[in-house]
């Protein structure tokens, strides 16, 4: 079996009502080299359910690991990114949509730049938005200032643009496995997408 070129990997904990639309929207991506690696933290819902149901639909994509305990979300990451095979790991929390062709424009900057980090925008989803959601500019964050189309070489200009935004939350960045390798989540703290991130641009 082929290398594959990303590894997107899914913690699962009680999010029964929210991993199936999660995974449709991985499926709805072009996966060609791209494995799914989702950890079942010994959640106490359907939702391992559902996470086998999308392995045995698409097994040679999707791969399910589980705790026999549950350990909490860094534990979770750390144990996918133990058994991601990707050169680029993309966390994905589980209650999160991958909007319409991010894999293929992420793979297109891996294919021009070869980047060590991507930093992406997103949106903040909500059923019913309202004027004041708008306002706030939540269909459409940025999270690193800057025009997004070229390469940053300055570490000190990425550790600060990063910091200016305050969007340290792992689910926004990109990595090669060996970046986040470098820096794995501590586990029992809360907040540890904080401890982790600037890690990336250093």
């Amino acid at each position: 079996m082929s290398t594959p070129w990303l590894s997107i990997l899914v913690p699962v904990y009680g999010v029964e009502g929210f991993l199936p639309a999660c995974l449709d929207s991985i499926r709805s991506q072009a996966l060609d080299g791209v494995e799914v690696r989702m950890l079942d933290d010994a959640s106490p819902d359907g939702s391992g359910a559902i996470a086998r149901a999308a392995v045995a639909q698409q097994p040679g994509v999707f791969a399910l690991h589980a705790h026999e305990r549950n350990r909490g979300l860094s534990a979770a990451r750390n144990s996918l990114l133990a058994e991601a095979r990707g050169e680029y790991v993309w966390f994905l929390d589980s209650d999160d949509l991958l909007m319409p062709g991010a894999v293929a424009r992420l793979a297109a900057s891996v294919q021009a730049h070869a980047p060590d980090l991507v930093l992406c925008d997103f949106r903040v989803h909500r059923d019913r938005p309202q004027l004041k959601h708008r306002l706030r500019g939540e269909g459409h964050r940025r999270s690193f200032p800057g025009d997004g189309t070229g390469l940053v070489r300055d570490r000190a200009h990425l550790l600060r643009g990063l910091l200016e935004r305050g969007e340290l939350h792992a689910w926004s960045k990109i990595a090669k496995a060996d970046v986040w390798r470098a820096a794995p989540f501590p586990e029992g703290r809360y907040f540890e997408d904080i401890a982790v991130i600037p890690a990336l641009a250093g």
